[in-house]
């Protein structure tokens, strides 16, 4: 994640071509062996994934949500959640998971 949480970035970043499958001949491992460097890199600069409007309907969706709650007269409760931030990321499997950090204000009032 990038400082602000945002943007998804994936670095130090590696991949096998499966020889028997993909390549046929030593001449095309040796291509691809000798073009890994520059693979790795243009996949570094291209798999950013910007979660600001993912992050930004999300925070609609739970104010929109908690705006439905009901509380017995006089209370009502005052919920604004105001931001998202990615924290960490894991990957089990072909799943990935954002841990994320949510703050904004809640008040109950009556």
């Amino acid at each position: 994640m990038d400082t602000f949480g945002q943007t998804l970035r994936f670095q130090n970043i590696d991949f096998t071509a499966d020889t028997k499958s993909t390549l046929k001949g030593a001449s095309l491992e040796l291509a691809a062996w000798l073009l890994k460097p520059i693979i790795i890199e243009q996949l570094q600069k291209r798999l950013l994934v910007n979660l600001t409007p993912q992050f930004e309907k999300a925070k609609a969706d739970a104010n929109k949500l908690v705006s439905k709650l009901q509380f017995p007269p006089p209370l009502q409760l005052k919920f604004n959640l105001g931001q998202l931030q990615g924290q960490e990321i894991a990957v089990y499997g072909d799943t990935l998971f954002l841990d994320f950090d949510a703050s904004g204000k809640a008040e109950m009032v009556f």
